[in-house]
């Protein structure tokens, strides 16, 4: 039971590294495209 409930969090815990990073990933495109609206 132990293994299975280590597997568990580190797959939620990938799961929120990765969506943390997608969050990222579009504030820098959102800055990206605001600071070409600018110009």
């Amino acid at each position: 039971m132990e293994c299975k409930d280590e597997l568990q969090k580190r797959r939620i815990f990938n799961s929120c590294i990765e969506i943390q990073e997608l969050e990222i990933l579009i504030f820098l495109e959102f800055k990206k495209g605001k600071r070409m609206n600018e110009f």
